[in-house]
Order: structure tokens, then C-alpha cells, then sequence
């Protein structure tokens, strides 16, 4: 105001007049009022008037924006996640070594016990959210033959034999040929159970045994032993046993094959045998194909047995062939089971 009295002191030094006083109005009119943001006007519907949108808030709006997008993209990078592991609030425990993917001591994490740790409950836990939420919404469906995602009367039989034929289709497109699968035992057992974590294991078990059997017997591809699948049935738990005589597990490999990012697909590929035959197959690369990836089917196979309250075992004859045990706990109340 001090301002304005001296602007309007200079109109005249005979003191104001009202010509004066207009003027300190429309000056401080001007001077104390905010600035106009810029405005785009869109008619109203039904009205003679006219609706006036500032573009300030939109502008806010997407400042707001590239702060939250500066924020993501700076979670996910690693020096970004380095300067965090450095601040002394910040726990130093295995979650949060994994993510900054070295040790306190600057080096690299080595220690399979960590990772094996960490991956297990990562996986599990996204096996559980999904299970969860697929529940939620089955149960909005009609479905006679289940409860949510649970199978009132479910045949290991079925579903064995569904992801039979997958793994075959695999198979033959991969090697030309594919071994016969045979299912013995209780092929007529029913009881409930959830489908959706044996549609993740079956298929990686019956890969692994028909791959085993296709690479041991590339000599006579069209001439090689049957897989065979047996089921047991009981009060307690069921049991599927997956046999090949594939050759075995080497025993300087033994140990490794429950380990994460454990994979012999590059030894496959180093055969000159399998590298003369399929040279004209698409899925040629050295890492992954169609009947194996990087090392994650059997440990996480393993993980959600274990989740679901169950095991999974492997006994291997050095040039014979290896069994595979999966075993789960029954859903049916009568006994302990577990809990997602």
C-alpha cells in the first residue's frame, strides 16, 4: 500500500482528487489480484452461458505425473536401490540384499541358501495371491464340478493325461518323436483338489522325463522306452511317481537340479547329434526351447509342492533312468493340510 500512496502522491500536490482515487483503484486492482491462467472456454449443454476450464490444474496434473513416473523408473534402478541399501534405516535382510543384489560387504550374493530362500517365498506367494483371487472369482461362475477353484471329484488320470498330450505335441516338434506315456495304479481314484498348482508342475515333470528319454536315445529316436506314470492313492495323501530310463541324473550334477537357474540346456545343445538334427527347427536358440528353459521348472515345482503341504523327491540309477515323487496332502478336512 506504502507503493500505491507513493504512485498516486505523484498525481498531484494538491492531495487526491477522485480522478486520483479511480486510478489507486484500478492499480490495485491490477497489482494485488492474482495472475490469470489461461482459460479454454466450452459451452454448457442447455445454458446461454459460457464455462470457463483453467489449464493450471491440468498442468498440475501432469507435473504430479512425471514426479510419479521419476519415482517408478528410480524404484527399479539399481543405483537408485544402492543409495537406499546404504541408508542406516534401511534392514539389511535377505529381501532387501536380493533386490540390491550385493552383500554388505559390496560383493555379489552367492549364497544359494539366500536366493533358494528368497525365490521360494516370492513364488509362493504370487502361487497364493493367484489362487486367492481365482478363488474369489470362481465362485461368482456356475460350475457343477466345482467350488471356487476346488474340483469336487478330480482324476489325476484326466489331468495327467491332458498334460500328457502337451508335453508330446513338445516333444515331436523337438525331436521328431516322442516316448509313450503309460498310467498305472489308481487311475480310477477321485477326490477334491485344486487343478490350477498341478497344471504348473505335471507338465515341467512329464517334460523333463520325455526329454531325458528322447536326448539318451538319440541314436534310435524312433525306438525308445516308454515313460511311465504310476498313481497312489490313499486316506492321507496321493502320490504320482514319474519313471523314465532316460539315462539318470550324473551324479556331479545330482545335487544341482533343485537349484535355481540350474539348467543343462546348453549341454543338450552342444551335442553335434542335436545340433545336426535340428538345425532347421525354430526354437534353435542355446538357452531355451520348447522342452527347456532356464532352470526354473523343477525348483519351482519343488517350492509349491512344499506350499501346498507336500514334497517332491527324485531318485535317480546313474545309466538306467530317474523317479520322480510328488506328493500332496488330501483337501478334504479329514487330515492336517495347508493353508494358502
Amino acid at each position: 500500500m506504502a507503493a500505491l500512496e507513493m504512485l498516486a502522491g505523484c498525481g498531484g500536490r494538491g492531495g487526491t482528487t477522485p480522478t486520483t482515487i479511480t486510478k489507486m483503484s484500478r492499480l490495485s486492482t491490477l497489482l494485488l489480484s492474482p495472475p490469470l491462467a489461461k482459460t479454454t472456454a466450452a459451452p454448457l449443454s442447455g445454458t446461454r452461458g459460457v464455462r470457463f476450464r483453467s489449464t493450471s490444474s491440468m498442468q498440475g496434473y501432469s507435473e504430479m505425473a512425471r514426479e510419479r513416473s521419476k519415482t517408478v523408473t528410480s524404484f527399479y534402478h539399481q543405483s537408485a536401490i544402492d543409495v537406499s541399501a546404504e541408508k542406516a534405516s534401511v534392514r539389511l535382510m535377505p529381501a532387501t540384499l536380493l533386490y540390491a543384489g550385493k552383500s554388505p560387504d559390496g560383493q555379489h550374493i552367492l549364497d544359494e541358501t539366500i536366493i533358494r530362500s528368497f525365490l521360494d517365498t516370492t513364488l509362493c506367494s504370487r502361487l497364493g495371491i493367484r489362487m486367492l483371487a481365482t478363488h474369489h472369482l470362481s465362485l461368482h461362475e456356475e460350475n457343477a464340478d466345482f467350488v471356487g477353484i476346488i474340483c469336487r471329484r478330480l482324476s489325476p488320470k484326466k489331468i495327467i493325461e491332458k498334460w500328457v498330450d502337451f508335453a508330446r505335441r513338445l516333444c515331436e516338434h523337438q525331436y521328431g518323436n516322442s516316448p509313450r506315456v503309460r498310467i498305472n495304479g489308481h487311475v480310477a481314484a477321485r477326490f477334491p483338489f485344486i487343478p490350477l498348482p498341478l497344471d504348473y508342475i505335471l507338465p515341467e515333470l512329464l517334460k523333463n522325463a520325455m526329454r531325458a528319454t528322447m536326448e539318451s536315445h538319440l541314436d534310435t529316436p524312433f525306438n525308445v522306452p516308454d515313460v511311465v506314470v504310476t498313481i497312489a492313492n490313499n486316506d492321507t495323501d496321493f502320490v504320482i511317481r514319474i519313471s523314465d530310463r532316460g539315462g539318470g541324473i550324473p551324479h556331479n550334477i545330482k545335487d544341482k537340479v533343485m537349484d535355481y537357474h540350474f539348467s543343462t540346456a546348453e549341454e543338450s545343445t552342444q551335442d553335434p547329434r542335436m545340433s545336426n538334427i535340428f538345425n532347421t527347427m525354430t526354437n534353435n536358440g542355446p538357452q531355451s526351447g520348447p522342452m527347456h528353459g532356464f532352470g526354473f521348472g523343477l525348483p519351482t515345482s519343488r517350492a509349491y509342492a512344499e506350499y501346498l503341504g507336500g514334497s517332491l523327491s527324485i531318485q535317480s540309477m546313474q545309466g538306467i533312468g530317474t523317479d520322480v515323487y510328488l506328493r500332496l496332502r488330501h483337501i478334504d478336512g479329514k487330515g492336517e493340510s495347508f493353508r494358502v
